[in-house]
């Protein structure tokens, strides 16, 4: 059990094995948990079964991921599950910097790296992503 949200066994098994933190720093009303060993940092995001059919679904998310992985680097995921309340995405730390970080310590080289990533977003093919996705 991590809070109040009762955990997958195979989930609950490996919290066990990290040292495990709640994460507040996102926008989503989903439940964010970093998990920290001495190798790895990986992240459990764990979203309400309520948001299953809006933009906040974890397995939309999850499907958005795995599509971008093939365009862009994002997280590695590493499973997904779901139970009658809950849906659980298990994902690797993606290494780098935060673009936030660059703002206030170097204002030049953030605005050339968010040009950078706004010009990598808008070369994929949306129109594909839709189609794949059912929207």
């Amino acid at each position: 059990m991590i809070g109040n949200i009762e955990l997958p066994k195979s989930l609950r098994a490996l919290c066990n094995t990290y040292q495990v933190e709640e994460d507040r720093e996102g926008e989503s009303p989903a439940d964010v948990f970093k998990l920290t060993s001495n190798s790895e940092t990986l992240y459990l995001k764990i979203g309400h079964q309520k948001f299953s059919n809006t933009t906040y679904s974890i397995a939309r998310e999850k499907d958005v991921i795995l599509w971008l992985n093939q365009q862009i680097k994002v997280p590695e995921i590493l499973d997904y599950l779901e139970n009658d309340k809950h849906q659980f995405l298990l994902m690797k730390q993606l290494e780098g910097e935060a673009l936030y970080e660059k703002q206030e310590t170097n204002p030049h080289e953030f605005v050339d790296t968010f040009a950078e990533a706004i010009n990598q977003l808008q070369a994929i093919e949306i129109t594909i992503l839709r189609t794949e996705l059912g929207d």
